[in-house]
Parts: C-alpha cells; structure tokens; sequence
C-alpha cells in the first residue's frame, strides 16, 4: 500500500472516529453498548475493503 493511500485511509478513520465519539458521548448509558458494536461493525467493514481483506 502506498503512503498516500495509507495516508487517506487514516484520515478517514480519524473522521470517523471522531463522529462517532460524538454520538457515544450523547448517547444514554442504555444505548452505548450498541453504539459500541455497531461502530466495530462499521470500522471493520471500512478497514477491510479499504485494505483488501474479508470482514
């Protein structure tokens, strides 16, 4: 993989790191565990297209 691409990937992971610890933040107590799986769900299926792997 190149820097830049690496580079790209990053960025975007960040962003999306940083909205949706804003929507944990507000999120109640009840819901956060959900939030959690769902942010896995979505975080693994970015990486591995992103990256070429199977999630």
């Amino acid at each position: 993989m190149s820097k830049e691409k690496a580079g790209q990937i990053a960025m975007v992971t960040l962003h999306i790191l940083a909205g949706r610890n804003q929507l944990y933040a507000e999120a109640p107590a009840a819901r956060r565990s959900e939030l959690v799986a769902e942010f896995k769900a979505m975080l693994s299926q970015y990486l591995g297209s992103r990256m070429g792997l199977e999630a």
